[in-house]
């Protein structure tokens, strides 16, 4: 099953290494990782996102990503769509700033609306967090973040303004998802 493999040299953004060779062999390691989490007997099989999030080192944001790509439930992905989920998250490491930044709006959007809302924020530090930060203060933090890069008063995020929320984060750092 084809993973998104890329020919010749990858661009990471200066994280070292990077050709070909190495992003194919990062994208088999990955669907032989998914694949060892669906059940033996039949086909369509699906897998819960938070098991291979957990697979995949437990991070909240992976599993955020993950989610994007859940077409048939929101909950569980297929073969298909995990393929999709890794082969995307390696075009935006490699990609440019605005193509990791676009990606993380994508994963921000918790509610899908095309925009980043106070909500959506708090939810993704809450995640991002656990519980060693009382939700209250990720809501807080969220409406000062929103309030600080929302050029149109609105009270929410376009894409244009999270990229310059974005512009001051790590997004290299951000992405490095172990998917």
């Amino acid at each position: 099953m084809p993973w998104g493999r890329r020919k010749g040299k990858a661009h990471n953004g200066g994280r070292g290494g990077g050709d070909g060779e190495r992003t194919a062999a990062a994208a088999a390691e990955a669907e032989r990782r998914f694949l060892a989490l669906l059940p033996a007997e039949g086909t369509g099989q699906r897998v819960q996102i938070e098991a291979v999030a957990a697979e995949f080192g437990g991070d909240p944001l992976a599993a955020r990503v993950l989610e994007l790509f859940a077409a048939e439930d929101p909950t569980t992905l297929s073969a298909e769509e995990f393929g999709r989920a890794t082969s995307e998250l390696r075009r935006a490491q490699s990609g440019s700033r605005d193509q990791r930044s676009d990606l993380l709006f994508r994963v921000y959007d918790g509610n899908e609306d095309g925009f980043v809302c106070p909500e959506d924020l708090a939810e993704v530090l809450s995640q991002t967090w656990g519980s060693s930060v009382p939700h209250e203060i990720a809501q807080g933090t969220a409406l000062r973040m929103v309030s600080a890069f929302d050029i149109d008063r609105d009270g929410k995020l376009s894409g244009k303004e999270f990229r310059h929320l974005a512009a001051g984060s790590d997004l290299d750092n951000l992405l490095n998802l172990p998917l």
